[in-house]
């Protein structure tokens, strides 16, 4: 039964910007004029929310180029530079490379699971970051040689 529910799930959920406003006279000059989406691991820039693929939203970590024709090697761009908007997107499963602030991404996985780091999150509207250290290693790093 908990699994079918969690199958159910949708894969983002995207936070529309009207909802992110601060109401006047709150206090907070904060405003937020773009929708949010939250994705586990990241999206592919130029293609619909409705085009991506779920293997993509729950397993990116960096968009591979198309092999230099010198050289063979391809290069690996970073997810949250590569997106351009209009949208913010917020994600993580990227803990390699840590807390990651772009103008139209921000990445959030700094690696608590692997201990002696920091769970990170986000308060919106504001950006403001938050962490919360770990208090043990819930998974080692596996070294590959």
């Amino acid at each position: 039964e908990d699994i079918e529910w969690m199958a159910e799930l949708p894969y983002t959920i995207t936070i529309p910007s009207r909802l992110l406003k601060q109401p006047q006279g709150s206090g907070s000059e904060t405003k937020q004029d773009q929708d949010v989406i939250v994705v586990h691991a990241g999206l592919l820039p130029n293609v619909s929310l409705v085009d991506q693929d779920t293997r993509t939203m729950t397993t990116i970590r960096d968009l591979i180029s198309i092999p230099d024709e010198v050289d063979g090697k391809e290069t690996k761009e970073n997810i949250a530079k590569a997106w351009k908007g209009p949208e913010l997107v917020i994600f993580g499963h990227d803990a390699k490379r840590g807390l990651q602030q772009e103008e139209y991404a921000i990445g959030l996985d700094t690696g608590c699971v692997y201990g002696g780091k920091q769970l990170t999150g986000i308060i919106l509207p504001e950006k403001k970051i938050v962490n919360v250290d770990a208090s043990e290693v819930y998974s080692p790093i596996n070294v590959k040689d």
